[in-house]
């Protein structure tokens, strides 16, 4: 369902009379219903939007397209859950720092911050990128570094996915040596 878009009369009526759907379908899946109801709901809300909107597909019953769009969307967020750069580690600024007692709030805001690792990370990429043969290996480094995997970044740059691996993997050895020696 794209976001802003109201349901209609008649699709409210069908998604409030077919409600059940969404429970039965974290039944058969076994999913938590305080983690998956609101993914699915959408899934479910699309399903009733498209099952409405499109003529050739009421000769399906409603719940198989239903399912699918939940099926669907359950999928797509378990994507962006598995993938790297959607998953950042959370701190609390409350934590206490691990030299001293003082909380990491206290070392942001009075400007204490050691540098040192955004440092050796920048050194290591611009030596990594140095080792790139071209614009498009800089590229899949770059994408690897945000998170990307080999399939996202082949489909981003028009490449087949054991290419962008063999393309990087590549670089591996020539870097660690760089680093070593």
């Amino acid at each position: 369902m794209t976001e802003g878009k109201k349901l209609t009369d008649e699709q409210r009526k069908l998604a409030e009379e077919n409600h059940r759907l969404i429970y039965w379908y974290l039944r058969f899946m076994r999913l938590p219903e305080d983690e998956f109801y609101d993914v699915l709901a959408i899934g479910y809300l699309n399903g009733i939007v498209k099952y409405t909107e499109r003529p050739e597909l009421r000769k399906y019953a409603l719940s198989k397209i239903c399912k699918s769009a939940m099926f669907s969307e359950w999928g797509s967020y378990m994507r962006a859950q598995r993938t790297k750069k959607r998953s950042a580690t959370v701190i609390s600024l409350d934590e206490p720092c691990e030299d001293d007692d003082a909380t990491l709030h206290c070392a942001v805001s009075t400007g204490y911050y050691d540098l040192s690792d955004d440092m050796v990370r920048r050194e290591n990429m611009k030596n990594l990128f140095n080792l790139c043969a071209d614009d498009c290996q800089r590229k899949m480094v770059r994408m690897r570094a945000q998170g990307y995997n080999y399939q996202e970044i082949g489909k981003k740059l028009k490449v087949k996915w054991p290419e962008v691996r063999n393309s990087i993997n590549s670089l591996w050895e020539p870097f660690v040596s760089q680093c070593y020696a």
